[in-house]
């Protein structure tokens, strides 16, 4: 079965992101490959020609190219000036795939590939929450009928491709060396939206069980995921770095212990593990202010000692929605 492809993105994205990207799209799809831009006036009806030229029985893949970010429900082009909104994108789709994607048992012949950094990722551990899902969901009540995949990570553009980076890491891969932070594809890190016995679901992808092999949002192996992710974006705000020399540093030592807690779930990519790291953090066992958080380091003037530290509160809140 023939493949077609048709990228969607601003012209600022792809003159400074997607180069290499086009390039590949390009070499593997042939004459199947085409790009259309956000900028243009005739979007909507260029991208319904687009699509109507693809003979029905072939597999047709919609890629969405902007800059996204962890329950932001819009995309935007390279300046950060121009944005498309979840709401807007269903509208687009919605037109174009109007008379391809009418049939719910097909719904892989035509994906939704959205290339944009964390669109897939869950706000809350949810996994209807996120910008992906929702967009599936606005085309699902459309009648629109498609696979929606997005990635839960950072996708950073290089000179030799684009590399998978955990949002934990963006910060410091744009001050300090890049290539340390790029990791390698890993489970659960993108999702795919399709439907299920007429209804719009999630899957995660579980790599180590074969490249395509995606397993329900609902299984405890998914939702301890999910709620990884969450619980890092929700860390992160407890972890305040200076900025000096174009070097980032943490300075604050539980600081500093709670990133290296999250580097370390990303090496090993273990829920369970991740989980019982930070119990040690609050279980009040530690010997230091380092390794307990239970303990206050303001003085007695300042905090009222029967309540816990912050980031001590944070952590057990975050743990008791641990999945079981």
């Amino acid at each position: 079965m023939p493949k077609h492809a048709i990228l969607v993105t601003y012209t600022d994205m792809t003159v400074s992101i997607l180069t290499e990207f086009v390039a590949k799209a390009t070499q593997k799809y042939g004459a199947n490959f085409s790009q259309l831009d956000f900028d243009s006036g005739s979007l909507a009806t260029d991208l319904t020609n687009a699509v109507n030229a693809v003979p029905a029985d072939d597999k047709l893949k919609i890629y969405i190219s902007g800059h996204g970010g962890t329950g932001i429900d819009y995309i935007m082009n390279n300046g950060e000036n121009k944005k498309q909104t979840v709401t807007d994108l269903a509208k687009l789709l919605g037109i174009a795939l109007q008379a391809r994607a009418t049939a719910q048992n097909k719904s892989a012949d035509t994906e939704i590939n959205m290339i944009s950094c964390l669109f897939g990722r869950t706000p809350d551990g949810s996994a209807d929450k996120s910008p992906a899902a929702k967009l599936h969901r606005e085309l699902f009540k459309l009648r629109v009928y498609v696979d929606l995949i997005a990635r839960t990570e950072s996708i950073w553009n290089t000179d030799t491709g684009r590399k998978t980076i955990p949002p934990s890491d963006h910060a410091y891969a744009e001050a300090n060396d890049q290539a340390r932070f790029f990791k390698a594809k890993a489970n659960y890190t993108k999702i795919r939206c399709t439907i299920v016995g007429g209804a719009p679901v999630v899957q995660l992808r579980a790599y180590k069980y074969g490249d395509d092999v995606y397993i329900q949002s609902d299984t405890t192996a998914a939702k301890r995921a999910l709620w990884a992710d969450h619980t890092v974006d929700a860390l992160m705000k407890c972890i305040k770095p200076t900025k000096k020399d174009n070097k980032i540093e943490i300075k604050d030592a539980r600081e500093q212990v709670l990133k290296d807690t999250i580097d370390n779930y990303y090496v090993k990519r273990n829920a369970e593990a991740f989980k019982q790291a930070l119990a040690k953090l609050v279980d009040a066992t530690g010997n230091t202010v380092e390794t307990n958080f239970t303990i206050h380091r303001d003085t007695l003037s300042k905090v009222n000692f029967w309540s816990l530290p912050k980031k001590a509160q944070v952590i057990r809140d975050l743990l008791a929605k641990y999945p079981r």
